[in-house]
C-alpha cells in the first residue's frame, strides 16, 4: 500500500512534542520546527528510491523539507522583534496549522507569553 498524498502544507492534528520546561515561544517553534525536519528527512531516508518526476509523495516531503528550512531562516530573522512578532510569525507560517501554534503558545512561560 502506497502512502497518501498530503494535499495540504498545514499538517493537521499532529501537535508537537512539549517543548522544555520554560522554553520561551521562541524556542518552542523553533524545536517544533526542528523537530518536523527531523521526521520529513528520517521518512525521505527510509523511502524507496522514486521514479524521476513519478512519486508525488516523495516530491511532497522534499518540498516540505525545504519549507521547513524557509520557515526556520524567517523565525530566526524575526526573532529580534519581540514577543509580539511570534504571534505574527505563527499566523503566516505554512508548516504549523492553528492548533500547533495554539499549543505553543500555552507552552511558554505566562509572562513570555505573546498577547
Amino acid at each position: 500500500m502506497s502512502p497518501s498524498v498530503k494535499k495540504s502544507r498545514r499538517r493537521v492534528g499532529n501537535l508537537p512534542p512539549a517543548a522544555p520546561k520554560g522554553a520561551t515561544p521562541w524556542q518552542a517553534v523553533k524545536s517544533h520546527l526542528e523537530a518536523e525536519k527531523r521526521r520529513i528527512v528520517a521518512e525521505i531516508r527510509g523511502y524507496p528510491p522514486p521514479i524521476a518526476g513519478c512519486d508525488a509523495q516523495y516530491q511532497h516531503l522534499t518540498e516540505r523539507r525545504h519549507l521547513i528550512a524557509q520557515e526556520l531562516v524567517r523565525l530566526e530573522a524575526a526573532q529580534g522583534n519581540g514577543a509580539a512578532a511570534i504571534n505574527a510569525f505563527l499566523v503566516r507560517s505554512a508548516v504549523i496549522d492553528e492548533a500547533t501554534a495554539r499549543k505553543l503558545r500555552d507552552q511558554a512561560p505566562p509572562s513570555t507569553r505573546p498577547r
